[in-house]
């Protein structure tokens, strides 16, 4: 699968947080736009932060994810 552009990126965080059952999303338009500049646009990479920073998100009782509480350490996984 090729990088995805800013504009799918956040169509595709929009996505997956909508089938999860949130209506509105989780993150910020800042925070999309650094998860796109961070993972270069590829999806596993998307996944990874989001997922890092949903989980940081929840164990720090925090609602809206900004570019500020992003987790971007160590895309390798």
């Amino acid at each position: 699968m090729s990088a995805m552009s800013l504009q799918e990126t956040c169509a595709y965080i929009d996505h997956h947080i909508t089938e999860a059952g949130k209506p509105t999303s989780l993150f910020a338009d800042d925070a999309k736009g650094e998860v796109h500049r961070s993972s270069e646009g590829i999806p596993r990479r998307v996944n990874v932060i989001c997922y890092r920073s949903i989980v940081n998100a929840a164990l720090s009782e925090i609602s809206i994810i900004d570019s500020t509480n992003l987790v971007l350490d160590d895309l390798s996984d």
